[in-house]
């Protein structure tokens, strides 16, 4: 506390102090928000991670879903692989193409089957289901994985191998079994 010339005590901070005060209040501000901004930052690019693992994973079970309940066959990538019309499963790699045929419906003891297609387009990045009926009709498209780098199907002992890889390098191999003989 400071006299003036008149004898009475003056309150408050100096200029010095104040500018003092106001500097560290400036400094430990600008970090808190620094802070918050990386960790903002950091919980995006994790969730977009998490995101994009989660949809390869997705795509991955309803294809291998769908391929255990198609019929095997000894060749996948024989001369009779119709990627179209298969009569088992069928592997084309250029493009990533995977078809086979599943049981529609039965009637009378006759099974008619329905084609199932899984198609890679590495332009956009997607993985697309269509689906064929024993008539021919064409359903409507539709994508199951998005954000796929990379996809493989491979032949292995009455299973197919499926490989997939996400633009943030995540990669994710599973095997599906085929149950219909």
């Amino acid at each position: 506390m400071k006299k003036n010339n008149l004898g009475l005590n003056q309150k408050g901070f100096t200029i010095t102090e104040t500018l003092l005060s106001v500097t560290l209040l400036t400094l430990i501000t600008g970090s808190i928000a620094a802070t918050m901004q990386l960790t903002q930052v950091t919980f995006n690019q994790s969730l977009s991670a998490v995101e994009k693992n989660g949809n390869l994973k997705r795509a991955v079970t309803v294809i291998a879903r769908d391929l255990s309940e198609s019929k095997k066959q000894n060749d996948p990538q024989g001369a009779g692989c119709d990627a179209n019309n298969p009569n088992y499963v069928c592997i084309k790699s250029n493009p990533t193409i995977l078809s086979f045929k599943v049981p529609e419906s039965t009637s009378q003891g006759t099974t008619s089957y329905k084609t199932i297609k899984y198609t890679f387009d590495p332009n956009v990045q997607t993985i697309a289901r269509a689906e064929i009926s024993s008539q021919g009709t064409a359903g409507t498209s539709q994508i199951v994985g998005r954000n796929v780098t990379a996809v493989s199907f491979t032949w292995s002992n009455n299973a197919v191998k499926i490989t997939m890889s996400s633009a943030n390098g995540f990669a994710l191999t599973s095997q599906a079994y085929l149950r219909n003989s």
